[in-house]
């Protein structure tokens, strides 16, 4: 057929886990192209069959139209490409493996399309704590290695029911080839114990939570990237309490609003610091206090509070149930990574909390809470993690003599670097190693990194500090 192209398209970044062939295969339908489009290790590969017209107009939608969690580095164009296949249509095809460069994504707070979901009773997910879509969700807390597929998550062990098969399948859908879709026939459960991990037995395991909270009680919660400790911002009882049997004398604790409204009751938010709160990190954001309403034992002698909103379902539903604020505190003991198992949880916090909200679902990478501020009109991160990390920053050709270079970061505060052949990345915030159990977990992570890259560390970077 004369006129007809064969062309690979090669895309690097962060192109899996949200929604990119799906977006593809979309434009394939729209223009009537033939061919596949597949994740590899390298990213998200398109080989297109088509007239140089149909490739003009497919190429200013990749770069114009791309899906809003995706970032983009690179796309490399292989003119004249020699396949056997003879392609009749355009298909999602299996993903294949090979040298790793593919980003690993960040976690991302809960879309607007999902809360839609879980508070329409009408809807098949109403209520349902473990919703998600393409364009939100877990991703860097559940993977196992790459390409990110449901097999290399902690979602392999649920298997779809056939409604989110036909999602998961439909490719009009926002969830076709969501990784984590699940619902509550088939998915995640929740599940609420005592301290001795007992079972609470409850119809509404959410609502029974929010009246504990409202009792005064502490309650550890398993999130996205590890436990929290939690109770309520207005019982002052309570926050003392916390304080005390996690030996936590001073250390601000951070806090959990329903929304940017009820933020504003106890600090002052500028445009841009409401931009943080909302963004899609969801992270903790640093505001000036605009009164003294809440305990002052949440950050005793501060002048600002750590705000940051609902990130998951879980939480959204929990706030929605409670309507004030809640401290939300690292669940761990002091200097500890964060705990992020249930035994180990009901092992290691059993006598801070007095109850446990608990799931399922593994949490496969520990990342912690994100902590952000805004300075002299700019963002400036003070905790990379949940949301932010893993962070990739590309490297210009002429770098890839630099691969397996490993930067440690310092003791206290710690995250590192790990050079791959095309870019650097950034860890998650690990901590300060002070103790073997965080020293294990910098171990761990670096181990990950390697693994998820395919990037063995040849050369470190370090100070000269003697520990």
């Amino acid at each position: 057929m004369m006129g007809v192209l064969s062309i690979k398209i090669i895309i690097t970044g962060a192109v899996q886990g949200v929604g990119f062939r799906p977006f593809v295969y979309k434009i394939a339908q729209q223009f009537d192209l033939l061919g596949e489009v597949y994740n590899d290790s390298v990213g998200v590969v398109i080989i297109v069959q088509c007239t140089q017209t149909q490739f003009d107009k497919l190429l200013l939608s990749l770069n114009n139209d791309a899906p809003e969690l995706s970032r983009i580095i690179d796309i490399s164009i292989v003119d004249n490409y020699q396949d056997d296949k003879v392609y009749k249509d355009f298909s999602i095809s299996k993903s294949r493996k090979g040298k790793a460069s593919a980003v690993v994504l960040p976690d991302a707070c809960i879309c607007n399309d999902c809360i839609d979901d879980i508070t329409d009773k009408n809807n098949r997910r109403y209520g349902y704590a473990f919703t998600n879509c393409t364009n939100c969700g877990p991703r860097f807390s559940i993977i196992k290695e790459i390409p990110y597929d449901r097999k290399s998550t902690s979602m392999s062990v649920f298997t779809m029911c056939k409604q989110c098969e036909k999602e998961y399948q439909n490719p009009i859908d926002r969830r076709f080839h969501a990784q984590p879709n699940a619902c509550a026939e088939c998915g995640p459960k929740l599940q609420l114990t005592d301290a001795l991990g007992k079972h609470v037995v409850t119809k509404n395991i959410v609502e029974k939570t929010a009246s504990l909270l409202k009792q005064g009680k502490i309650v550890a919660i398993k999130g996205i990237g590890g436990f929290h400790l939690a109770c309520l911002a207005s019982i002052e009882s309570a926050v003392v309490a916390l304080r005390e049997r996690k030996h936590r004398k001073h250390k601000p604790f951070a806090l959990m609003a329903r929304d940017v409204s009820m933020v504003k009751q106890y600090c002052l938010v500028s445009d841009q610091e409401e931009y943080l709160l909302t963004d899609r990190a969801s992270p903790i954001v640093l505001l000036t206090k605009a009164n003294d309403l809440l305990s002052k034992q949440i950050a005793p002698k501060q002048k600002s509070l750590g705000f940051m909103l609902p990130y998951s379902p879980l939480h959204y539903l929990l706030l929605q149930e409670l309507g004030e604020s809640l401290v939300l505190t690292s669940g761990n003991q002091s200097h500890n990574p964060q705990i992020i198992d249930n035994q180990s949880a009901l092992n290691e916090l059993g006598k801070i909390a007095d109850y446990f909200l608990l799931h399922d679902r593994d949490i496969v990478n520990r990342v912690d809470d994100s902590v952000v501020r805004h300075v002299a009109g700019d963002l400036r991160v003070i905790r990379r993690a949940r949301g932010y990390a893993p962070t990739s920053l590309p490297f210009p050709k002429g770098f890839e003599e630099c691969a397996g270079l490993l930067a440690v970061g310092a003791e206290l505060k710690n995250t590192f670097c790990l050079l791959t052949e095309s870019q650097a990345i950034v860890s998650q915030h690990i901590g300060d190693l002070k103790t073997l159990e965080s020293y294990q977990d910098f171990q761990d992570n670096i181990n990950l990194y390697q693994q998820l890259y395919e990037t063995e560390v040849k050369h470190l970077a370090c100070d000269l500090h003697p520990d």
